[in-house]
């Protein structure tokens, strides 16, 4: 490696290259060393890109881009969020059709419910019990099964299956999300 690519590696510090214990202390020191590494090498702008920026203007290009509109004020801090916790662009858009967004006077702050999350697993487990639980029975009780059996049993699964992905995309993918961010924050220099 050349002195200028060792230049630009970022070093962990030696508590942070130990196990991972699952605390968020450890989450937050992490992300605090690597937000002043990237402030060290001034590798993190402090401004919106030209494309942003253009958003915040153009109302149309960010309701084609986010699929909602909101006012000019909102967008410009959408965009600083979702600069700030790295967030994609199927992410806000989850976020936003799931209600996770609280738009204040001058701000946009991204809140989401744990019990939100947890009555969703719960569906999830209900439904698997509910679906899979009486198909064990028609399955385990004959020993053969009519072709339009087999058919009708494919059917009620495929369903709960596309039943449970729903579920866990309106319910549970958006703590995840919130909870990969929490540890980052807003912070703007």
């Amino acid at each position: 490696m050349r002195d200028d690519d060792a230049k630009k590696v970022v070093s962990f510090p030696a508590p942070l290259r130990t196990g991972y214990d699952g605390s968020d202390a450890l989450s937050t020191t992490f992300v605090q060393h690597v937000r002043a590494q990237v402030a060290e090498h001034g590798q993190l702008s402090d401004a919106l890109s030209p494309a942003d920026e253009k958003l915040v203007e153009d109302e149309v290009a960010f309701q084609k881009r986010f699929g909602f509109d909101w006012p000019r004020v909102h967008r410009r801090e959408l965009l600083w969020l979702k600069r700030d916790l790295d967030l994609t662009d199927a992410e806000i858009r989850l976020l936003q059709r799931t209600g996770n967004f609280f738009l204040e006077p001058s701000s946009v702050r991204l809140d989401v419910k744990r019990w939100f999350y947890l009555v969703g697993w719960a569906q999830i487990v209900s439904l698997g019990v509910c679906i899979g639980v009486p198909i064990l029975q028609v399955v385990g009780s004959q020993r053969f099964l009519l072709p339009s059996q087999w058919v009708i049993l494919a059917l009620w699964s495929l369903g709960a299956y596309g039943l449970g992905r729903g579920l866990h995309y309106f319910y549970v993918r958006p703590y995840q999300i919130f909870r990969r961010t929490r540890a980052m924050g807003p912070e703007r220099g």
